[in-house]
């Protein structure tokens, strides 16, 4: 048998078709951000942070200037930073009142620290950056700003799986109606057959 050839290699094919155009993107719903930017303000052991001033908002952020707690009544998941300036002291993450695993930072003298979490939040859950040290903390304002917190929307709230489905309920029975007849009453389907239509009662009821 003779040596395989080998040919000159095809022209190139035609390009095919543009595949279908993605699902747009969409950018957060809600966002906010709040800061302290008093001077050396003293936070209580196991107190919280107050924070003076609201940055860029939204509706389903909601702050009131000077108090330490942020309410969050769009439900979702939420990207949520925060960080402090302190002498010392250790802080973290409250929700609704808890302590958020994960969320412990710890300053180091006069220096700034911070911490960002994932969370999913339901509507109307609670917030605060709480010092969790066995001691008093002092925030300082230098040159950053003493205390402050973020959320960002990243998702909707997941749904839940679909219940079970209920009971049918009872079928109702065919519509009747009754006629008055000598012996009592007798029950007769609601539309009686045409071949007794127009007899009087007696003859209808004789043909029964």
């Amino acid at each position: 048998m003779g040596a395989t050839g080998v040919g000159l290699t095809g022209a190139t094919g035609a390009m095919g078709a543009t595949g279908a155009t993605g699902a747009t993107g969409s950018l957060s719903t809600e966002y906010g951000y709040v800061y302290d930017n008093t001077s050396n303000q003293t936070v209580p052991q196991n107190g919280n942070v107050k924070f003076s001033t609201n940055g860029v908002m939204t509706s389903g952020i909601v702050h009131a200037p000077g108090s330490d707690t942020i309410t969050v009544n769009d439900a979702g998941v939420y990207r949520i930073s925060f960080g402090t300036t302190a002498e010392s002291g250790s802080f973290g993450l409250l929700q609704n009142g808890l302590a958020v695993p994960g969320t412990g930072f710890i300053n180091a003298e006069f220096a700034t620290a911070s911490g960002e979490v994932i969370l999913s939040v339901s509507a109307g859950d609670t917030f605060n950056l709480n010092n969790n040290s066995g001691l008093g903390a002092i925030l300082f304002n230098q040159d950053s700003v003493p205390a402050w917190i973020m959320f960002v929307k990243l998702a909707d709230a997941p749904v839940g799986p679909t219940g079970p489905t209920g009971a049918t309920g009872p079928q109702e029975d065919d519509q009747l109606v009754t006629y008055p007849v000598r012996s009592g009453v007798q029950r007769l389907p609601l539309a009686p057959p045409d071949e007794r239509a127009g007899q009087p009662f007696g003859q209808r009821d004789r043909a029964r």
